[in-house]
């Protein structure tokens, strides 16, 4: 896969919406799984178990806003994660075109391959996999998007 070279930079209000999503994600590393971006899992009726996206839409919506989305995904038949409605959230709030949010927001299949690796090795719902996104959040910052 080729790195799009972007002259855009990232405003301000994203790189601090994607630190904050890092944050959320390691105060909670139970409730983060990267590959759980279509469907919105509970295992009890109050924990929300998923991606990224879903982060973002917990810390920056309104409680009935989030809710909301949470039922149009688990009612739709989505096939590409691009048509969740938690990331039309995160590509309308950061300002991302389709690529840049498939390559953060998306399976893991889309990271670069050290950070790829790096959370298929660590153990599910552990602070090391937290981290491994934390790492990944940062470098996508870092890189402007482009990777």
């Amino acid at each position: 896969m080729s790195v799009q070279t972007r002259t855009k930079t990232l405003s301000q209000k994203t790189i601090d919406g994607l630190l904050a999503i890092a944050a959320a994600v390691l105060a909670n590393p139970k409730d983060y799984n990267q590959e759980q971006f279509v469907n919105v899992m509970f295992d009890t009726d109050t924990r929300e178990i998923g991606c990224l996206a879903l982060f973002h839409s917990q810390i920056s919506s309104t409680e009935r806003a989030h809710k909301l989305r949470v039922k149009k995904t688990r009612r739709a038949s989505l096939t590409s994660p691009i048509e969740s409605p938690f990331f039309s959230k995160v590509k309308k709030d950061f300002k991302l075109d389709d690529e840049q949010t498939r390559r953060l927001f998306g399976s893991t299949i889309d990271w670069p391959e050290k950070f790829r690796t790096a959370y298929n090795n660590a153990n599910a719902y552990t602070k090391a996999r937290a981290r491994v996104a934390e790492r990944r959040i940062k470098h996508f910052i870092k890189t402007n998007g482009a990777e």
